[in-house]
């Protein structure tokens, strides 16, 4: 994966983190207006901030940053490991995904939908561009995907 893509997808996981950031503001109401703003752009009004609301707000905060950093550390699993790891993070993107978009959807906030589709995209982009879902590994850790498909391609030199 290009220099350009690896910093995509870094920046990506950094998003990730001030979402999760933004949403434990929440949990404050001298710190809540940017979340009363996430709600207010994906369709709805936010709710009333009573103490159920905010300890989930700052649950939700908690466990994306978490996501985030697992996310940081996944990423740099998939760039050692190659194809197979970065296969595994794709479907486990694609599962949050289609639950959280589901959900969105059936809850009355179907433009979180949409802003999920963009968030996707942001992911899948690098990781499709850069070839990485098809990155294999010798058993010594090194990439073999292009020494093979260097083999597989008919010389062109004279000889």
């Amino acid at each position: 994966m290009t220099s350009f893509w690896s910093n995509w997808l870094k920046t990506w996981v950094w998003a990730v983190g001030l979402f999760g950031a933004v949403l434990t503001l929440g949990a404050f109401h001298a710190t809540a207006a940017p979340v009363a703003a996430i709600y207010e752009l994906v369709g709805g009004t936010a709710p009333t901030q009573d103490p159920a609301f905010r300890f989930t707000l700052a649950l939700l905060g908690a466990v994306t940053i978490g996501w985030a950093l697992t996310l940081a550390v996944a990423l740099d699993a998939a760039h050692a490991l190659g194809g197979t790891m970065w296969r595994g993070l794709t479907v486990a993107v694609l599962g949050w995904y289609l639950i959280d978009s589901a959900l969105s959807v059936a809850t009355g906030f179907a433009l979180n939908a949409v802003s999920n589709t963009v968030f996707l995209a942001g992911f899948l982009l690098p990781v499709w561009r850069s070839g990485a879902l098809s990155t294999s590994l010798s058993p010594s850790g090194r990439d073999v995907t292009a020494r093979s498909e260097r083999r597989a391609r008919p010389s062109t030199g004279s000889g």
